[in-house]
């Protein structure tokens, strides 16, 4: 594009805003211990489940409240939209658009076992140009944008180039997919020269090929929404990722939909020929 999609200053300002919105979620995470212990002490499973689903609803509000209003003040012309501040009628921007998912990987907040990020990412004209994963548990921040390149920030503030993915290699492939996919699709485990890895949220399953502990990530009930896959598409393409699904090799982001209607890949150059002539051939026998 000829204008400047995002300003190196912006960058800056959006990293700094992750990590302040890791910093609230952390500390939203001791009233947690509170419930956990008091639903020990009293044996009562189920009144610990309705607690820790409000307190789950309390820190995405709280999360996503911050962020959007820090996003509308430096913004303030752009559409923003998170995953608990729905508009009334959705409808992305022709031109720029934030999408927002304050605890990306609920369930693995609540169990506060690292597997869950918080993510935002940049649309411009319906295309994910930036993105933002932040994972306060091991407070590291990836981000950036196709042609912009992709980075990593750890816990001292040291910025690190994320050089461009390998592609698969002939052995077991790594592919990394959540809970609900596993338990789904159990002919997944009879498949030759595939280890499967079961995972949290998609920005942490995301972050684990970065960190080159898994080659591909699978999501295979479809139905994921924009905002949990703009800043990891975003990301994914700045590192030298595939990004496609059974038969396209992209992502759609339609205007007036907030969902995504197919299953979704991610992964090392080479995945989607491998996901369409291993899995695909294997998932309709």
């Amino acid at each position: 594009m000829a204008h400047q999609i995002i300003s190196q200053s912006d960058i800056n300002f959006l990293k700094d805003l992750l990590i302040e919105a890791g910093t609230l979620a952390v500390s939203l995470q001791a009233n947690l211990s509170i419930i956990q212990n008091r639903g020990s002490s009293s044996g009562n499973s189920s009144a610990l489940r309705a607690d820790e689903q409000v307190l789950a609803l309390t820190a995405d509000e709280e999360v996503s409240q911050f962020l959007v209003n820090k996003l509308k003040s430096r913004f303030a012309k752009d559409t923003i939209i998170s995953e608990e501040a729905l508009p009334k009628y959705f409808l992305l921007s022709d031109q720029y658009t934030w999408l927002v998912d304050p605890i990306d990987g609920t369930h693995h907040y609540l169990a506060n076992d690292s597997q869950y990020s918080i993510m935002i990412g940049l649309l411009w004209a319906g295309e994910p140009v930036y993105g933002w994963i932040y994972n306060p548990a091991f407070a590291t921040l990836y981000h950036g944008g196709p042609g912009l390149g992709a980075w990593r920030v750890d816990r001292n503030g040291k910025l690190e180039s994320i050089q461009s993915v390998l592609a698969l290699e002939d052995k077991p492939v790594r592919a990394i997919l959540g809970r609900r996919d596993k338990n789904n699709n159990p002919w997944l485990d009879k498949i030759s020269d595939v280890t499967i890895i079961q995972a949290g949220g998609i920005g942490y399953k995301l972050s684990r090929i970065l960190e080159d502990e898994a080659d591909v990530l699978l999501h295979l009930a479809g139905r994921l929404k924009v905002w949990d896959t703009a800043g990891p598409v975003a990301l994914a393409l700045a590192a030298g990722l595939e990004v496609g699904s059974r038969e396209i090799d992209q992502l759609f982001y339609p205007r007036d939909s907030y969902t995504h209607q197919m299953a979704i890949v991610m992964g090392k150059k080479g995945s989607l020929q491998w996901f369409r002539s291993k899995i695909i051939t294997a998932w309709i026998q």
